[in-house]
């Protein structure tokens, strides 16, 4: 997995490529709390993603649970289909957002079914 970071404004940027996957989610969640603890609302771009697997999605929800609770937000842009076919495969893709989502904004749901 390769990662940058940038920051524009009120919005911090991750740019993530590669594979993520159980090996690399250590360092995907040092990636994220090294954003979250900027304060700033979060934007993942996952275009340079070949593959993930349940541990980075999982990882993903709980970053957007936490930005939900501190009034931030999380989007995803770039996923792949085969993103939210891990997600549907794993349980995780959602029509709607769990019950702290009231804005709709569960990063699950894919672009289309929002």
């Amino acid at each position: 997995m390769e990662s940058s970071i940038s920051k524009n404004n009120d919005r911090v940027e991750i740019v993530l490529q590669g594979r993520l996957i159980i090996e690399s989610a250590e360092q995907c969640k040092a990636v994220l709390q090294q954003a979250l603890d900027n304060g700033s609302n979060l934007r993942l771009d996952l275009s340079g993603v070949e593959e993930v697997d349940l541990s980075c999605l999982q990882l993903f929800c709980s970053t957007h649970k936490f930005l939900l609770h501190s009034g931030r937000q999380l989007t995803i842009a770039g996923a792949h289909d085969a993103f939210y076919r891990t997600a549907a495969a794993a349980g995780f893709c959602r029509r709607k957002g769990c019950g702290k989502d009231a804005q709709g904004a569960c990063v699950l749901i894919q672009e289309d079914q929002k």
